[in-house]
């Protein structure tokens, strides 16, 4: 039975639930047992291998935001090598058929499933996640990505027309016959740059895009994230080589903080299609320099909130408390910014000053801190010094609703923890609220009315991006005015949602270059026709 045969009904699933809007993934069965536990540990100061890879240097710097050292390298060489490695196999990657590398990339994602928790592990102790958190993002929200992107390509480029034979005559010229032919070309190799924050989550999608698209692909994890994804790679490489297709369709180009060879890689003319998920500084970068390339940009930004009422505020104000204490702050779809109308909005029919709401969020992040595992369940650690000295610039620029301090995690003494700092100002400070940054800081800002909240909010998406906004109101008429405007903007918008993840953020992918956009897969690749006489 063949690799696509063997997933096949899989891969169906996850078709059938594209069309009807939803995603199709079965929750990994890895739990964080001891044995998880174990296996990740035997990691821990090893040379990391990955099949086929026998190059003689070797790089790693990792130590995890809980406090271990990490003390894994990896095998490394120099750019021209990886694009050589890459130009080398990139003609039988493409001639390959769309079943034999899909049911690869299948076939990769069930051995992943089953690492699971060592890889939950991996992302934990290279980001700062909570381990339960890890598990989710390593689980069911990474996988939902690589899955669905795959289907996506499946279906994109099953879309191209098969051969067909054609007759053409005129003019008394005897009737000829051609046939035209259909070429899926991709754009070139691939390159995904890795986030520090979300490994493989945030890397997933667009992987397993461009390897579904017969794309060679050159994975650039962060000097400080590099374990999750070289278990990836590993685990692709090794399906390849049973395969008996090249590994090198995927490498691991590791490098250092100190040496980056991101910038070198991104200007390759080589390099046709480009992911990134991180900060905002390299995406502008991509964008003035890398314009050979299809860029795939995803950029936190401010996610900004708008409240403009609840019938429900105990549950509004625990809502953005959670989504503000999930790993402090750092994911894609942490709120930066908290719109509220200076004179107040109405809160379950009561007038509710300002600072009441100001505090009412500040109040439920103590609440959630002080439950059992708040801390470690929860918060997690800060993944970088950079993060942490993010909060401490941001401390003078509004007056303190909840300080930011170190807090103690049971079992781990030299964590990086420290809770969300909430700030309040004005909306007159967009200088202060609207710089972008992946560290626990929330600005909750206070406008003239609603109306300035929208339009505040959608002026600093458009200049720093979003990966979510959120409208709170008793009013539709409110919550269309909102949703439009967001949306103009290409940003998805939850409204009135305070119960668990709001729709579209388990994708948690800008608007515009979100999986659901087709140019996301199919922009990939190019289709070119072929014609040829022949015989009738």
């Amino acid at each position: 039975m063949s690799l696509f045969d063997r997933h096949r009904a899989r891969l169906d699933a996850a078709l059938d639930a594209l069309a009807r809007g939803g995603v199709a993934v079965a929750p990994p069965t890895a739990a964080l047992d001891a044995a998880a536990a174990a296996s990740f540990r035997r990691l821990l100061g090893s040379s990391f291998a990955l099949p086929g890879v026998t190059a003689p240097g070797r790089l790693g710097a990792e130590r995890s935001p809980w406090g271990l050292d990490l003390a894994v390298t990896y095998p490394t060489a120099s750019p021209p090598e990886w694009l050589a490695a890459a130009e080398a196999v990139r003609a039988d990657w493409a001639a390959t058929p769309i079943e034999q590398r899909v049911g690869v990339l299948l076939e990769a994602l069930a051995a992943l499933e089953a690492d699971a928790g060592r890889l939950a592990h991996a992302v934990a102790h290279t980001t700062g996640q909570p381990t339960a958190m890890a598990l989710e993002s390593s689980g069911p929200l990474g996988f939902a990505r690589a899955l669905e992107a795959t289907a996506q390509a499946y279906a994109a480029v099953k879309r191209v027309p098969p051969p067909e034979r054609r007759s053409a005559a005129g003019d008394g010229a005897p009737e000829r016959w051609f046939e035209r032919r259909w070429r899926v070309v991709p754009r070139g190799t691939a390159l995904v740059v890795g986030t520090a924050t979300s490994p493989w989550e945030a890397a997933a999608a667009g992987l397993f895009a461009s390897l579904a698209t017969a794309h060679p692909v050159l994975v650039k994890p962060s000097p400080s994230a590099v374990l999750p994804l070289a278990l990836v790679v590993a685990a692709l490489r090794r399906v390849l080589v049973e395969a008996e297709l090249p590994a090198d369709v995927v490498q691991l180009c590791v490098d250092t903080a100190d040496a980056p060879v991101t910038k070198a890689l991104a200007r390759e003319p080589a390099v046709g299609v480009i992911d990134y998920a991180g900060g905002r500084a390299f995406a502008d970068w991509l964008d003035r320099n890398a314009h050979h390339a299809r860029l795939h940009l995803e950029t936190p930004g401010l996610n900004p909130v708008v409240v403009d009422g609840t019938d429900e505020p105990a549950a509004l104000y625990r809502h953005l408390a959670l989504a503000l204490v999930r790993h402090a702050g750092q994911t894609v779809t942490a709120p930066r910014v908290i719109f509220v109308p200076g004179d107040g909005i109405e809160a379950a029919g009561v007038r509710t000053t300002f600072d009441g709401v100001a505090q009412g969020i500040a109040g439920a992040i103590e609440d959630l801190l002080d439950e059992p595992g708040g801390v470690a369940d929860r918060l997690g650690a800060l993944r970088s010094e950079a993060a942490l000295e993010a909060v401490r610039a941001a401390q003078p620029l509004g007056r303190t609703l909840r300080e930011s301090r170190r807090l103690e995690v049971p079992g781990w003494p030299r964590a990086r923890t420290f809770g969300p700092l909430v700030l309040a100002t004005n909306a007159g400070r967009e200088r202060d609220y609207a710089e972008p940054r992946v560290a626990p800081v929330a600005f909750v800002v206070a406008t003239d009315d609603t109306a300035e909240s929208i339009e505040r909010a959608v002026h600093g998406v458009g200049l720093h991006g979003a990966a979510l906004a959120r409208v709170h109101s008793v009013n539709d008429h409110v919550l269309e005015a909102a949703a439009d405007a967001f949306a103009r903007s290409g940003v998805p918008v939850s409204c009135n949602v305070t119960g668990g993840d709001e729709p579209g953020t388990t994708l948690a992918t800008t608007g515009h270059l979100g999986l659901r956009d087709p140019d996301f897969v199919a922009g990939r690749f190019r289709v070119v026709g072929v014609d040829r006489a022949v015989e009738p």
